[in-house]
C-alpha cells in the first residue's frame, strides 16, 4: 500500500506542477477589424473563410499589409493576412483569461485535495449517510 502511495503522491506533484504552469486564453465573441486589433496588440483568434482558424501573439501592419505574429517552437513566423480572406477577428478578453485560470488552477487543487484526503483516510465512511 505504501508504494502505491507514494507512486499517487508524485503522481499528483507532478499534476499540480502541470496545472500551474498552464494558463487559460479567452477570447471576446465580439470580432474587431484588421486596424482595432493592430491597436489592441493583443492574442488574436482569426477565422477565415475557408474556416481555417489560426491563433496569434499579435496583428502587426508592416510596409502596407497586416501580418499575424505566431510563436512556433520558440521561433516568431509572420504570416500574411488579407481582409478579405478573413471572417472574423477575435482578440483576448485579459479579464476572463485571468479569471478562468485561477478558477482552473484553484478547482484542480480542491480536487488534488479531497483525493489526497481520501487516500490518507483511507476512503474514510464518506458514503454512509445513516449516522
Amino acid at each position: 500500500m505504501s508504494t502505491i502511495r507514494t507512486y499517487i503522491e508524485h503522481l499528483v506533484l507532478i499534476f499540480i506542477t502541470l496545472i500551474l504552469l498552464q494558463s487559460c486564453v479567452v477570447y471576446q465573441k465580439n470580432s474587431v477589424s484588421l486596424e482595432a486589433a493592430v491597436l489592441q496588440e493583443l492574442k488574436s483568434k482569426v477565422e477565415m473563410k475557408t474556416k481555417e482558424t489560426y491563433k496569434f501573439q499579435r496583428i502587426v501592419f508592416e510596409d502596407d499589409h497586416f501580418y499575424g505574429i505566431q510563436d512556433i517552437k520558440g521561433e516568431k513566423i509572420k504570416r500574411p493576412l488579407q481582409a478579405n480572406d478573413l471572417n472574423k477577428i477575435r482578440l483576448q478578453d485579459k479579464s476572463k483569461s485571468t479569471i478562468a485560470t485561477v478558477a482552473t488552477i484553484l478547482g484542480s487543487l480542491t480536487v488534488v485535495i479531497l483525493v489526497w484526503y481520501f487516500i490518507d483516510t483511507g476512503g474514510g465512511n464518506w458514503l454512509d449517510l445513516s449516522e
